[in-house]
């Protein structure tokens, strides 16, 4: 991830951030052991960076070094990816730690700050993401909890 995956990501034009994260706590019960945040500027950049066949290319070989099952033609038993719409803070300051909410409703006192566009890669369970970056790991987790292993 930091030698292979983080360089290639940040290297695309059109991405804004890319990086890997390693998941700490998981109440939610995900058969994923890592996750990526992949954001791009503008829904042009994303569909530029999605469909180029230098990413796919890219992910095709990830799969065959790295995926859980990499000849299956279910590409979500490798990657679940979910496409969203930033609706909140539009400035997210990275920091080492993350808690992830998984919602399925939007109100005002929730704070969602991530909206569902569509999934991409496997079934979807929320429509709403709630992130905050800490400081520090909390003492319980009800969300999922991530610790940074590599950005840019």
């Amino acid at each position: 991830m930091i030698e292979v995956d983080n360089p290639f990501f940040n290297s695309i034009n059109e991405v804004a951030h890319y990086s890997n994260w390693k998941v700490l706590e998981n109440p939610q019960n995900s058969k994923f052991l890592y996750f990526d945040f992949l954001t791009f500027s503008s829904l042009s950049d994303f569909n530029k960076a999605w469909n180029s066949k230098e990413l796919n290319a890219f992910t095709r070989q990830w799969r065959k070094l790295w995926g859980q099952a990499p000849e299956s033609n279910d590409l979500s038993l490798n990657a679940r990816v979910f496409l969203f719409e930033n609706i909140g803070i539009k400035s997210n300051k990275f920091s080492n730690l993350v808690s992830i909410e998984f919602q399925n409703k939007y109100n005002k006192i929730n704070n969602c700050n991530w909206k569902l566009v569509k999934s991409l890669r496997d079934d979807v369970d929320f429509n709403y993401l709630k992130t905050e970056f800490l400081k520090t790991k909390p003492l319980s987790a009800v969300n999922l909890i991530g610790r940074l292993i590599a950005s840019p």
